[in-house]
This record gives C-alpha cells, structure tokens and sequence, in this order.
C-alpha cells in the first residue's frame, strides 16, 4: 500500500516538475550574470537564481539584485546537490524558494530566509541532512509537499498563515523532537511526519479537520495525542506502529476511523507488509478515550482496544447507584452516603472530564486522599479517588479540575476536612 502511495507521489512530483522547467523555458531564456557566477532568469521584473557557475562552497550570500534586477525568486533545483554549502542567506526581496531548491545539499547547516518569503517549493531542503534549525517567517503562507523530508531539523515552528502541513512534509526527520502548529493549519497530510521516530509530543491544533494517510507512522516516541474537536477523519495507518504510545483521546466529531489507524488487532495489518527491513508493531498500551456513544468507542469495541469514557459519568443518574461509601486516608476515617450526599456526589460526577489521562498520582503518595465506592443498580462497583490534582477511576489515573470537589464532598461526609 504504502509502495503504490510513494509511486503516485513520485510520478506526480516528475509531472510538476516537468511543468515547471517548461514553464520556464517559455517565460525567459537563462542568462549569466556580469560577474560570471550566477544564472538567473527574468521573471514579472525580478530575477530568479537558476543556479551557479561552478559548484559553490562554503557560506554563500545570495546577492539582492544581478546586472541592476532585483532578485525575487531562487528557481527550481538552483543548488541541488552542492555538497560543499554550509549556509546560505537569502536576501530580503525573495518572494519564493522553489522546487527542489536546496535538495541533497548534505552538509547545509545553515540556511536564513527573509520576511519577504511566501512559499517555499516541494522539496525544497529534501533530504538536507546537517539541517538542523530552520526559522520560518511569519510571511510564508505555502510550503510544498516534502519541503523537509529527510532533513536533520530538529525543531520546527509552523507559522500562522500556513494553511496545511503537506505531504511527506517532515517524513524521515528522525531528530525532529518538538514541533509547533500554528491554528492556520487545516490538514495534516499523507506521511506527514512518517518514521519521525524521536518526536515525543504534539499538539494538533483545532483548526485540523483531517489526518492523511501514514500521517504519524512509526513515530516510535509519541506517548500521548489529543485530537482536536475539529477533526472528522483519521485515515489509514496515521497511527500504525507508534509502539510507544499509551493514550490518544479522540472526541464525537471524528465520523470515521480506518480500521489500521491504530494497529487495531482485528485489522489484518502486519507492520512487515508495510516495512520489511524491520517490524516494529503498534504499542500494546494504548488506551483509546472516547466519548459514549461516538464512532470512536463503536471503532475501539469492534477491534478490540481498550478505552475510556471522556465523559464517563456524563448521564449517570441517581437511580444506577444503590450505595456508595467513603473513605478518607491516611486517616482510615469512613462513612456512608445518604441520598442528598449521593445526589451532590452525581452531580459532581457528571463533569468529570477523562481525556487528560495521568497516571503519575502515585508518585505524589502520602498526602490526603477521599475514595468512593459506589455499588451500582447492576451489580458492578465503581472505584473513584481523588487526590488533588488527580482522579482514579477504577484504577486508571486522571488529570481534572474538579478533584477538589470530591475531596471537600468527601470531608463533609466523613466529618474530616480538607
């Protein structure tokens, strides 16, 4: 699957790019500059750098107009594999960095692009491996599909404006640790940020609607991922074979879940169809939190991942409880609740809100704690503890606000104050 993706992608790149030095052709013949050194052509009264005499080394400083014309442009494939650039500034006056326009240039460490840019090109520092740091202005609205791919950037900041993290965009940045999405962004596209196995965190913002196709696959250190109310769409294998994940809190909106999104056991996915150099499946961690009723908790029952209610108490009513009991510690002080105290402990229940799962609670051990054990209409038993900032429910640890609650309701009760 993944072998045909990449083989549409190539033919349509080959495609593009065959449009553009058409495209150029027909716009302008290249020319060389007085000094010898630079090729440009002349395009809506501006200069764009088609490339260089020679191969050039070194720290290269792109120089602001050629033979009295402003430099607007750097063109397609302008440095493509110069091997010897270290840094490179681009001068203020560049509206555009196109196709392929740095690509392969392996020991590129440095690269400063001006405010006046708006687009970098598809490809533009692919596969620029001693890339490590790259700023964005705030100017730049589009960046191309697989403009990073394979580079060594470690961090990097999206603008606002940027209206889509594209195709492939940051796929094989296997430094990339920490990423910022402006609330611009859309979509995250196919492979976006595929095998980008040292990114630990990511904040998806609200304004994304979808995730494509491998869009997080195999991001070996990913623990955590909240999906936006936005989102409607989680496509294949956005998730596949991130074995370190442990949580991902999907809301009602998402109306769909491919079935290999999460490596979900009833899928028929084998990691070694998709990568036969090394298998490396999906964790066997991962809790799912979701909301009753949702697509989202029908996709976790169906293929057997074990998940949580976001809003587990969301409808409890005070007929599913027959008795419930509290219980302070360390102090061991117990005591029974009436139907008033069981009405006012509902009513506390039905806020409580579990998509920031957090099991660190017991690394805070000692300090006072409220429990309730609530014996339902059904027969079951639920196990709730608060210990500020944290709730337990049956066992699995929770971040939320209204712990306190709880607690102080517990107090009253137990005639122990907090």
């Amino acid at each position: 699957m993944r072998r045909n993706l990449l083989i549409g992608k190539m033919l349509g790149v080959l495609v593009v790019l065959l449009a553009l030095f058409v495209a150029v052709g027909i716009a302008e013949e290249e020319r060389t500059d007085a000094s010898g050194q630079w090729k440009y052509v002349l395009e809506d009264g501006g200069a764009t750098i088609a490339g260089y005499v020679g191969e050039p080394s070194g720290d290269l400083v792109i120089p602001d107009e050629l033979d009295g014309v402003p430099v607007t442009g750097i063109g397609v494939a302008a440095f493509e594999m110069y091997q010897d650039l270290i840094s490179v500034v681009i001068p203020e006056g560049v509206t555009s960095i196109g196709f392929s326009a740095f690509a392969y240039c392996e020991n590129l460490a440095g690269i400063v692009i001006p405010d006046s840019v708006t687009a970098i090109g598809s490809s533009a520092f692919y596969y620029c491996f001693s890339l490590t740091d790259v700023t964005i202005p705030a100017s730049v609205t589009s960046i191309g599909d697989g403009a990073f791919m394979g580079s060594g950037l470690t961090s990097i900041i999206i603008p606002d404006g940027v209206t889509s993290v594209g195709d492939e965009m940051f796929s094989h940045c296997y430094r990339l640790s920490s990423v910022v999405i402006s609330d611009s962004v859309t979509s995250i596209g196919d492979m976006a940020f595929y095998r980008c196995s040292n990114l630990a965190a990511m904040t998806i913002p609200a304004s994304v609607t979808s995730i494509g196709e491998f869009a997080f696959y195999r991001c070996t250190g990913l623990s955590s991922v909240a999906i936006p109310d936005s989102v409607t769409r989680i496509a294949s294998h956005a998730f596949a074979a991130c074995s370190g994940l442990t949580s991902v809190t999907i809301p009602a909106s998402v109306m769909n879940i491919d079935v290999s999104a999460f490596d979900a056991p009833n899928s028929g996915y084998h990691a070694d169809e998709i990568d036969d150099d090394e298998v490396i499946y999906g964790s066997d961690k991962l809790i799912l939190t979701v909301v009753r009723g949702s697509i989202a908790e029908q996709y976790a029952k169906e293929n057997e991942i074990p998940y949580v209610l976001a809003l587990p108490y969301k409808d409890l009513s005070v007929n599913e409880i027959l008795s419930a009991t509290v219980e302070i510690l360390p102090e061991k002080v117990r005591g029974d609740l009436s139907d008033d105290d069981i009405k006012d402990l509902v009513a506390i229940l039905r806020i409580v809100d579990t998509s920031n799962r957090d099991d660190s609670s017991s690394a805070y051990c000692g300090g006072q704690a409220v429990t309730f054990t609530l014996t339902m209409a059904d027969g079951t038993e639920e196990i709730i503890s608060a210990y500020n900032p944290f709730i337990i429910i049956n066992g699995i640890g929770y971040r939320t606000d209204v712990c306190h609650k709880l607690s102080g309701l517990g107090g009253t009760i137990a005639q122990t104050p907090f």
